[in-house]
């Protein structure tokens, strides 16, 4: 949830924005192809103060280190 109290809807939706992507890069996606996927505001009407809830989804492909794929020969398996 959000207050848009002394900020405009376009800043929320960028503050929401970045926190997404940020949370599919902790989640291990590699941050030059991480996008917002999905954006939905809703109003919450029984708040007295200025709130939206926002939610946001992002996503982007899997960063994977080589060092931490384990590399194994079936060929060089002793018998």
């Amino acid at each position: 949830m959000f207050s848009v109290e002394g900020r405009n809807r376009d800043e929320v939706i960028s503050e929401a924005s970045q926190e997404a992507k940020q949370k599919a890069i902790d989640a291990g996606a590699d941050p030059s192809t991480v996008e917002l996927i999905n954006l939905e505001e809703v109003p919450i009407a029984y708040v007295p103060s200025n709130v939206i809830r926002m939610k946001a989804k992002a996503a982007g492909t899997l960063k994977i280190e080589a060092e931490e794929i384990p590399l194994k020969c079936p060929m060089s398996q002793p018998s």
